[in-house]
């Protein structure tokens, strides 16, 4: 078992093995399922996995064989995981994160009778499993709007979304039969726009501060998100802009690379040049809002477009006389933005909701956190020392049965030890 394979649950299986020749000729030791196993650095630091099976593990992990007399598995496995963040910060310093077995080994554990344990991580399991569940249908979510968007897309660039405006404001006749209102007409990138310029080909010499170089890494559908931004020298500023100088409401849309096939706008108040992988686009606007043809560009049917025109390249990339060649359905300019209208109310509606999404996420998390903080103070159940007065009844406090089993371990030592003794003597002899 590599710290890869742990998953915040029980483990059942793993990606490698080890022969038995490996296993006697190495240090690894094959540990008994119930074994609670910590990753101890690497991208898994603090993932924590309880084993179904007997396994070994590799050196990222530290393996904790449980004295079941004195700690509930499932107790002390919530328990790790209500610490992880402050076992990861006490190891801090290096050049990244370890924890070490030493920073495990001492950490301290506050724990309560044994049946009290027992009674926590039944709790802390029944809370979690709900707050799992709320995790997994949130999850969901974003693909539900993702579709939601794209079919609100379809509908814009087949006319479905402004059919009732049409009917109320146009009387001509439709073909029923047709994918597009028969008085749209349907032209190509090239005759939508007065200017198409690829960017330039080098790479930008980034610089700290200076004028703004956007990546297609700031693509998204729609919007260009600005949250990370890098600087070029006014001098590559100036050659990158000097075919064209982009302006609000310009369409840029990447054409190469890992983000293939968005457009988005350039925003008001935003002077900026082009990095590398994209084009920009400007409308026609006596015949076309730059709007409505970035939300073509990005519609269904020009990513199905798109994927047939790349697919199976190892390097992804589009043509510059492909996209001149991609269809645009044109309606009336009028239609055009009421379709612009229409449908950045219906993202508007998405946008709440994904904010929504966001919040109860962060509520879920919360709840998580919250529980084992509760769990782990003592105030999730009631104390065995409360319930066993109410009941009548004695019970063993934790010091009572720490103390027992160490005194268990103490003779145990002095067993093995009398025993190493005697097998020495023998050998002596």
């Amino acid at each position: 078992m590599k710290s890869g394979d742990l998953n915040d649950g029980v483990v059942t299986k793993t990606d490698e093995f080890i022969s038995d020749a490996g296993l006697e000729n190495s240090a690894a030791k094959l540990l008994p399922r119930g074994t609670l196993s910590v990753a101890l650095y690497g991208a898994t630091i603090g993932k924590v996995g309880i084993l179904a099976i007997d396994a070994a593990t590799n050196q990222a992990c530290a393996n904790c064989v449980l004295d079941e007399g004195l700690v509930d598995r499932a107790f002390l496995f919530h328990y790790v995981i209500s610490q992880r963040q402050a076992l990861i910060d006490a190891g801090q310093g290096g050049a990244q994160p370890n924890i070490s077995n030493e920073i495990l080994k001492n950490w301290p554990l506050a724990f309560p009778p044994l049946a009290e344990q027992r009674r926590i991580a039944a709790k802390v399991e029944a809370v979690l499993a709900k707050a799992s569940a709320a995790r997994q249908r949130l999850a969901k979510v974003p693909a539900i709007l993702n579709r939601f968007r794209q079919s609100v897309l379809a509908a814009a660039c087949s006319g479905r979304l402004t059919e009732d405006w049409r009917n109320a404001s146009d009387t001509r006749d439709n073909d029923a039969n047709s994918d597009v209102p028969a008085h749209w007409v349907e032209r190509t990138i090239s005759e939508a726009c007065t200017a198409i310029v690829d960017c330039p080909h080098s790479t930008p010499k980034w610089t700290p501060v200076g004028k703004l170089c956007v990546r297609t890494t700031n693509f998204k559908v729609g919007v260009l998100d600005l949250s990370e931004v890098r600087y070029v020298a006014p001098e590559e500023f100036a050659r990158r802009i000097s075919r064209l100088r982009p302006e609000p409401g310009d369409v840029l849309y990447s054409r190469e690379g890992g983000i293939l096939g968005i457009a988005c706008e350039v925003p008001a108040g935003t002077e900026l040049c082009l990095g590398q992988r994209m084009m920009l686009m400007r409308a026609d606007a006596a015949r076309y809002a730059s709007t409505f043809l970035m939300h073509v560009l990005n519609s269904p049917d020009t990513v199905k477009r798109v994927e047939e025109l790349t697919g199976g390249s190892a390097s992804p990339h589009l043509n510059v006389g492909d996209i001149k060649r991609f269809p645009v359905p044109t309606p009336p300019l009028a239609e055009q933005h009421e379709i612009v209208r229409r449908v950045s109310a219906l993202f508007a509606l998405a946008d709440k909701v994904e904010a929504r999404l966001a919040a109860a996420t962060a509520a879920v998390e919360r709840v998580t956190r919250a529980v084992l903080a509760k769990a782990f103070r003592g105030e999730l159940v009631e104390t065995e020392a409360s319930l066993a007065r109410r009941e009548g009844r004695d019970y063993e406090p934790a010091a009572k049965l720490l103390e027992r089993i160490s005194a268990a371990h103490r003779t145990s030592d002095s067993d093995r030890a009398k025993r190493t003794r005697q097998k020495r003597s023998r050998s002596t002899r």
